[in-house]
């Protein structure tokens, strides 16, 4: 994504390891632990998958089958790995689609909440309970508040289909392996695009995806883009200022700190210049880079009204942040805090 002809976001879906949240596997258990209920999946990432054996109440009742080590097991991603952590999972498949979800082992009709209009609500209940007929689960997205029923109904024919098929063929592949590959990923990401002031334009080097997104958004820009964008990830922890300042980034386990400094002994005017620049291009990095979590940034010594000026300005530029930050202030020590969801798709 780009602002002012600058990269701020990138996304690659082809990464494995990001984005495939929903996607399901066939993964191989690797080992179980018995005392805390839980069991490592082998589902072909570099780190064993995480398993909870006890899940919701509606799929326990289904399924009584217990799991033991080197066996089979059909999974479904809910978070994606993150650092040392390996992706957690869920036997509770689903089927997400643009206005419903499709699930096999609950029976629930739900509507999202972001439907609030009762007549509406009601009338998406009793026609998902027709469709149904108890077979499977359906959670009505908002996109189903329009009431097309043809369009909704043809959607979710497709995605019992694809259900049906991974039900009936999954114990003949070997694990692991790749099942189903969720491409509303790509979908949701362009709605919450869409959402963002501006035109929108869209240009992928994956024909699938222009297929795909010309066939969601008629209205929307899609072109297929012939070129590798380059991006790298900056190995280089000092970040040089165009004022001649400079930041030095370390990221560990539990947090991310932006050091700002310069050579010179400055005037607290300049030292403000200095942090002017440094915040500009702290929030460039932390959204080029997906930074998460708890963000500490040591400014350069400022008057307190300066300080607060500073403050100011990252409040506005994080507003261009599709994640949510949370900024906190100056603690005790005179350090800014941040603190900010992390965004699995860039």
């Amino acid at each position: 994504m780009l602002e002012n002809e600058k990269i701020v976001e990138v996304f690659d879906f082809n990464d494995s390891s990001i984005g495939d949240v929903d996607n399901i596997y066939v993964g191989k258990v690797d080992k179980i632990i018995a005392k805390n209920d839980i069991a490592f999946i082998d589902i072909g990432q570099s780190k064993n998958a995480f398993l909870p054996l006890t899940e919701m109440q509606s799929f326990q009742e289904l399924n009584k089958n217990t799991i033991k080590q080197g066996d089979n097991v059909l999974v479904q991603i809910k978070k994606t790995a993150y650092g040392d952590k390996g992706a957690y999972l869920t036997r509770d498949i689903k089927i997400p689609g643009n206005y419903a979800m499709i699930m096999p082992f609950n029976k629930h009709i739900g509507i999202s909440n972001r439907i609030e209009n009762d007549s509406i609500k009601n009338e998406l209940k009793r026609w998902g309970n027709n469709i149904s007929k108890n077979k499977y689960g359906i959670v009505f997205r908002k996109n189903a508040e329009s009431l097309n029923f043809e369009i909704i109904e043809k959607e979710i024919n497709e995605q019992i289909l694809v259900l049906e098929n991974i039900l009936k063929y999954h114990k003949n592949l070997k694990a692991p392996v790749c099942v189903y590959k969720n491409k509303n990923d790509i979908y949701s990401l362009v709605l919450d695009l869409l959402k963002l002031p501006g035109k929108l334009s869209v240009y992928s080097n994956n024909l699938d995806v222009v297929s795909y997104l010309n066939e969601q958004f008629n209205d929307l820009y899609i072109e297929f883009y012939d070129n590798e964008i380059v991006f790298k990830e900056n190995k280089n922890r000092k970040i040089n200022l165009e004022n001649g300042g400079n930041i030095v980034m370390d990221k560990c386990e539990a947090l991310t700190v932006f050091d700002i400094n310069t050579s010179n002994a400055l005037n607290n005017d300049e030292n403000t210049i200095t942090n002017m620049f440094a915040t500009e291009e702290i929030v460039n990095n932390i959204r080029l880079y997906n930074i998460s979590g708890i963000i500490i940034i040591d400014y350069i010594n400022m008057s307190e009204t300066d300080s607060n000026l500073i403050k100011d300005l990252l409040i506005n530029l994080l507003k261009n942040d599709r994640n949510k930050s949370v900024v906190h202030g100056y603690t005790n020590l005179g350090l800014m805090e941040i603190t900010r969801k992390r965004n699995i798709t860039n």
